[in-house]
This record gives C-alpha cells, sequence and structure tokens, in this order.
C-alpha cells in the first residue's frame, strides 16, 4: 500500500512539474531578466566581469533560434557570474590589496 502511494504521489509530482515547465519561452524569459538584474547589480558596485555580457548575448541568439534549453543555461551562468562578481567587488571594497578571508572578524 505504501509503494502504491508513494508511487501516485511521484506521478502527480512529474505531473505537475510537466505543467510548471510546460512553456520554456517563459522560462527562458524569466531566467534572462533575473541575469539582467544581477549584472545592472553588479554594474553598480563595478563588479560586472567582463563574460557576462557575452553570455547575455549568446542566450539571446540561442533563444532566437528556438534553443531554449541552451538559452536558459547560458541565461543562468551570466546571473551566477553577475552575483559573484558582486560579491567580489563589495568584499574588495574597505579591503584594499588583500582578500576578505585574511581579515580577522
Amino acid at each position: 500500500m505504501q509503494t502504491l502511494k508513494t508511487a501516485v504521489a511521484a506521478a502527480i509530482l512529474c505531473g505537475l512539474t510537466g505543467v510548471l515547465h510546460a512553456n520554456p519561452q517563459t522560462e527562458f524569459d524569466r531566467s534572462y531578466a533575473a541575469a539582467e538584474q544581477a549584472r545592472q547589480q553588479s554594474a553598480a558596485v563595478g563588479g560586472e566581469w567582463r563574460e557576462v555580457g557575452k553570455l547575455l548575448d549568446a542566450a539571446k541568439k540561442a533563444a532566437a533560434s528556438g534553443d531554449f534549453a541552451k538559452a536558459t543555461l547560458l541565461a543562468g551562468q551570466a546571473q551566477q557570474q553577475s552575483e559573484l562578481g558582486y560579491r567580489q567587488a563589495r568584499e574588495q571594497q574597505g579591503h584594499t590589496g588583500n582578500p576578505a578571508y585574511l581579515h580577522l572578524r
């Protein structure tokens, strides 16, 4: 009986996941918007990495060709690099020359 309940629950979750991610264009649009927002945030503190713009351009091209899986992946990479650039810039403010892990807190 427990196995049947588990199987039914798994089937429902798989079905819901398919419904939630049914439109790859929408998924890409959300991912790209989040990446662009993260890029702007990192640029505001002087932490934008040079590859972010290239990744976003490549994501647009992949989406235009209909490869939304690749486009979403590239946008996610751009978002991650922007978030890391933001953190790096914030950590380096006030700690000229040495990374944050060398400073005692």
